[in-house]
């Protein structure tokens, strides 16, 4: 985010940094992400090269880190998603947002 801790502190509330936090989990970005594009870009070229009856290569032959986040090999189920939403609400509106979903 380009702030130090302390700036982030002042300037976001509790429930925005969780959010952030979700959000990355759903769609990473920063570092890890910028290696799965250099990724991307290497197995495409080594892909375009090999030879005839060679298993096809992935993402996951050219990352640096061979963790990858759960939510990019794992899918998720609606209401997993769900629950993720629902967690960054407070109890009370966590409350009337079921009553509204049922």
């Amino acid at each position: 985010m380009g702030k130090s801790v302390r700036a982030i502190e002042e300037e976001f509330t509790h429930n925005e940094i969780l959010e952030w936090m979700v959000y990355n989990k759903l769609e990473p970005f920063g570092e890890f992400r910028a290696d799965m594009r250099s990724a991307h870009i290497c197995a495409t070229l080594a892909n375009i090269n090999r030879g005839k009856n060679r298993k096809a290569f992935t993402i996951k032959d050219f990352m640096l880190f061979k963790e990858f986040p759960t939510s990019l090999t794992k899918k998720q189920t609606t209401e997993q998603m769900k629950e993720i939403l629902m967690s960054m609400l407070p109890p009370e509106q966590r409350k009337q947002k079921e009553c509204q979903l049922k």
